[in-house]
């Protein structure tokens, strides 16, 4: 869609009370306990793996060469 439609289809709407933003006051939402622990997932596992690939060179033990014997 294209921006002049778009703006077209906006201005035709009418207006609205705008509406808090959240759930009412007192309101139990069940989803809300796992909302910390979905934040920590999100950022910590990707930072681990960035962190595991960074640190990967210095973890490979590679054997000492020998020099050949003559």
């Amino acid at each position: 869609m294209t921006l002049i439609p778009l703006f077209s289809a906006l201005a035709a709407t009418s207006r609205r009370e705008a509406t808090p933003a959240g759930p009412p006051r007192g309101s139990y939402d069940p989803g809300a306990a796992h909302r910390p622990l979905a934040a920590v997932l999100a950022v910590g596992v990707p930072g681990l793996l960035v962190l595991a690939v960074a640190l990967s060179p210095m973890v490979i033990d590679r054997p000492p060469k020998a020099e050949p014997q003559a």
